[in-house]
């Protein structure tokens, strides 16, 4: 694994992006990161571990510590590092979960999720994506490094505090590093595995046995085995003595067998006896119902009898309807002839339907003669009244078409349009005109302040230059000499020379006031033609304006009134074309309504005359239908009640026939018993049922018993022959897996097992490569050396202690009783070693960079090069070695380094790179 780039921003201390390309690295291969403690060193290894597998390189594996601190709330955490390995070169990219400013809130804050992808890059320098989410570019960056976090932190990246973990820890910590690194909790699953099957084993053995036992407590059940049989049983189970147990339970068949057929028979026999008796009871019972049918089937027969007689006599009432429609009434007794007579005079009332409609149209004549005479008026005065609406209608028409014909036209609206224009013209006049003479006060003010400020600058500019041609001529007249002439005017004699007045002024001072009252002057010039500019432009407003105040406000009072009264013309021509039009349509419609009620008068008057007609008709109908009877619905009601009282005697006549023949049925059904002269005791029959039923089937539940016993005893046998054979081959089954867990398990003390002995291997051969780099160092005194100590569990672990061998002295010490150099020395060489291992235990990994973040301040000047002397031959042979260190002397010892230089008031954290610049 080599890493060719690595790129990120807004990490640790870096706010701004960075970026190293390892691949301009030239030479040997050894460089130098160097910078204060706390600066930002670490935080490179921080982002490679991150880049590669999501967290931090430290104990603490929170990414959010990765967000800088320095980095503004919209700017973005990333790293990006390009990598290769034998299956070839990649880019991963990934970002912690952090906070960043929301787009649309101000200052308020949002979670960014944590986001990682995964490209290849192509020989031709093409980007293939393989992954997009955290979970896939996890899996297959796992798949091309080959290399677990912590075997990639035992490897690639050595960080600080973990440098000389391995060379101190504990047996038991040491353990647990060694499993974790080389992967070895793989052999102490399958012992625990193993284990745990064979636990298993035992568990289902001891539920078969169990279940043994259970299937034996049924039978006991069933045969009530006394204690010293079933003791001899459950002893039997125990042991695993089946063929013994079997044996035993077959004995007990052949007694259960015996009191089944002997309770068979008896219960045969208790069933005989119950037949016979129940047969002698039936018979009993056979004879009391007859005798009570033939009493009831009598009393029948004469309720029948006074019930048809009653029938009869109340028809005697109805006799003159009756013979008026010619129906008999007399002594009959066929069923057949009165249900004749009764559909006689249903068909007779049946006929006075018809009538009885007519009657009921008569009777309501008189309202309905009412309602449609009103309906006639109502249709006449609705018609009268449209009539009168549209003899109205003209003279509205003529006065709304009146008002619509004053409508202001276009010569007055223009006119209208004009004298507002006029008049609004003269307004804003006098509005300019006001605003021009209220603004000439202020501009008359600005006149004497710049007059006022020239003036003074006029005096302070003659002032000053009075002042400097005074002091020139002081100067000239200090540096007159008797008898030498003057400069200025030539004469020998200077009778009154100039003296110093005591006000020094400069050239430049003088030129500055000159400027200053130029451009007072000026000001105040521009100020004056402001003034005049403003009064000349207020007396040409007023030679425009053509009206006075009393005139123009006369001329709008009128312009107003003028206005409204056109609008309201307008406004009244307008409704009166809207009333015109609904006068138009109003009378359309009127018409249409007046044709249409003359043809509803037509209509209403022929059906009141049919209607009278069908009266008369139906006058005739219904006198003609109620004869003698006061309406035609009393003759109806009549008929009604004949009809029912011949059809009730026709009903009763049946009843009488059906009871008839029953009475007849029963006593020829008592006449047929064979004591029919002489009845048995039904009380006794009953008790001697009873009596004969109770023993049946009390022999029969005994019987019911011993089958059930004999059923579930061979039941029972089978199931514990069934179950015996389970634990038979279960036993059978796992005896190699009980034995083989009893191998790779030993008891609490022991040295042995399988990943203990892999675990002894592995440290072996790291010992063996890191003594083959410790050779070369502290003049090759110290071997490192694998001891037996206590583990963390109380076993004895062979070879999995440390110690170092003094080439001095001869002796064996403890490894945490080297120097700080020493120390280093050590940690180093098995640090190399275990890299070289798991290089090695991993397919041959190949490691082509390599991070070393601590201990060289602890190094003596020829130990330090002893080691600088391995890392240039790691170097050498193609691997990227990165040293990180403060120590001066290993900025002289490499020449190629990457400087953190530290931030600043005025500057972020940044990485210098030798090579790049």
């Amino acid at each position: 694994m080599r890493i060719h780039e690595l790129t990120f921003s807004a990490i640790g201390p870096y706010r701004e992006r960075q970026r190293i390309d390892f691949d301009q690295l030239a030479g040997s291969g050894l460089y130098l990161i160097n910078g204060p403690t706390g600066a930002g060193k670490s935080t490179i290894i921080d982002a490679i571990v991150f880049a590669l597998y999501g967290r931090p390189s430290g104990d603490d594996s929170d990414e959010a510590r990765l967000r800088s601190d320095f980095a503004a709330a919209n700017e973005k955490t990333e790293v990006q590092l390009v990598f290769e390995t034998a299956e070839g070169t990649f880019r991963v990219i990934r970002t912690p979960r952090y906070m960043r400013a929301q787009k649309r809130a101000g200052d308020a804050l949002t979670p960014e999720p944590a986001t990682c992808k995964l490209f290849r890059i192509e020989a031709d320098g093409h980007e293939v994506e393989l992954a997009r989410n955290i979970a896939t570019a996890n899996a297959e960056l796992q798949r091309r490094l080959g290399l677990s976090a912590d075997q990639f932190l035992q490897t690639v990246v050595l960080p600080q505090g973990q440098f000389a973990g391995f060379l101190r820890a504990r047996t038991a910590e040491r353990e647990a590093i060694l499993k974790r690194i080389f992967g070895t909790r793989l052999y102490e699953d399958v012992a625990r595995l193993l284990k745990e099957d064979a636990q298993a084993a035992r568990s289902a053995k001891d539920l078969a046995t169990n279940e043994v036992r259970e299937a034996l407590v049924a039978i006991d059940a069933q045969v009530s085995l006394d204690a010293e049989a079933k003791q001899r049983m459950l002893d039997q189970v125990k042991h695993g003595l089946d063929d013994a147990l079997m044996l035993t339970l077959q004995e007990l068949g052949p007694a259960l067998e015996e009191e089944a057929a002997l309770r068979e028979t008896e219960a045969a026999a208790r069933s005989e006896e119950a037949r016979a008796a129940d047969d002698a009871r039936t018979l009993v019972r056979s004879e009391a119902a007859a005798l009570e049918a033939s009493t009831r089937a009598q009393d029948a027969q004469l309720r029948a009898a006074l019930a048809a007689s009653s029938a009869r006599a109340a028809i005697d009432e109805q006799r003159p309807l009756a013979l008026s429609l010619g129906i008999a009434v007399d002594d009959d007794g066929d069923e057949q002839v009165w249900r004749g007579r009764a559909l006689a005079a249903a068909t007779a009332g049946g006929a006075l339907q018809a009538a009885l409609e007519a009657e009921q149209a008569v009777a309501a004549w008189p309202r309905l003669e009412q309602t449609l005479r009103g309906a006639i008026e109502a249709l006449e005065d609705q018609a009268q009244a449209g009539l009168d609406r549209l003899a109205a209608l003209p003279a509205l028409q003529e006065e709304q078409q009146r008002i619509a014909l004053a409508r202001p036209d276009a010569d007055e609206l223009l006119a209208l349009a004009g004298r507002k224009q006029a008049l609004e013209r003269e307004t804003d006049l006098r509005r300019r005109i006001a605003a021009g003479r209220a603004g000439l006060p202020a501009l008359e003010q600005q006149l004497a302040a710049a007059a006022t400020a020239a003036a003074d600058a006029e005096a302070g500019s003659a002032s000053a230059n009075r002042h400097f041609i005074e002091g020139l001529t002081a100067t000239l007249a200090a540096r007159l000499r008797p008898g030498l002439p003057c400069p200025v005017c030539g004469s020998l004699e200077h009778p009154q020379p100039s003296s110093a007045t005591g006000v020094e002024v400069t050239a430049e001072r003088v030129e500055a006031l000159e400027i200053a009252a130029r451009g007072a002057r000026e000001a105040a010039l521009r100020a004056e033609q402001a003034l005049q500019h403003a009064a000349e432009e207020v007396v040409g407003l007023e030679a425009q304006v053509t009206l006075d105040l009393g005139a123009l406000e006369a001329a709008q009072s009128q312009l107003a009134s003028d206005e409204l009264a056109l609008e309201a013309r307008g406004t009244a021509a307008a409704q009166a074309t809207r009333l015109l039009e609904g006068l138009r349509e109003e009378r359309d419609a009127l018409m249409q309504a007046a044709a249409r009620l003359d043809t509803q008068l037509a209509v209403s008057r022929a059906e009141a005359q049919a209607k009278a007609e069908a009266h008369v008709v139906a006058l005739g109908r219904a006198q003609a239908g109620r004869g003698s009877y006061d309406s035609v619905d009393a003759r109806k009601q009549a008929l009604r009640g004949l009809e029912q009282g011949l059809s009730t005697m026709a009903d009763r006549l049946h009843d009488l026939t059906l009871a008839t023949t029953e009475a007849e049925g029963a006593a020829a059904a008592l006449t047929a018993l064979p004591r029919h002269d002489g009845f048995a005791d039904r009380q006794a029959a009953e008790l001697a049922h009873g009596v004969a039923s109770a023993a049946k089937e009390q022999a029969d539940d005994r019987a019911r018993d011993a089958q059930a016993r004999l059923r579930a005893f061979r039941a029972g046998l089978a199931n514990v022959a069934e179950r015996c054979r389970r634990r038979a081959e279960i036993v059978a089954d796992n005896a190699d897996l009980v034995h083989l867990a009893e191998l790779f398990n030993p008891g609490r003390g022991a040295d042995s097992g399988l990943h203990i002995y892999v675990l002894q291997a592995l440290f072996a051969n790291v010992v063996e490569a890191a003594n083959r780099r410790f050779e070369a160092l502290l003049g090759g005194r110290f071997r490192l050396q694998a001891t037996r100590d206590e583990g963390g569990d109380g076993r004895t672990l062979l070879g999995l202690g440390l110690a170092v061998q003094d080439g001095l002295t001869g002796k064996s010490r403890p490894a945490t009783s080297l120097s700080g150099g020493e120390t280093f020395c050590a940690s180093l060489a098995l640090a190399l070693g275990l890299a070289d291992v798991v290089r090695m235990g991993s397919g041959g990994i190949e490691i082509g960079s390599l991070f070393i973040d601590e201990g060289f301040g602890s190094l003596d000047p020829k130990p330090l090069e002893d080691v600088m002397t391995m890392l240039r031959q790691l170097g050498s042979h193609g691997r990227l070695v990165g040293l990180i260190s403060h120590v001066p002397e290993m900025k002289t010892a490499i020449a190629e380094r990457i400087s953190v230089i530290q931030a600043g008031e005025d500057r972020t954290t940044e990485l210098h790179v030798s090579w790049m610049e």
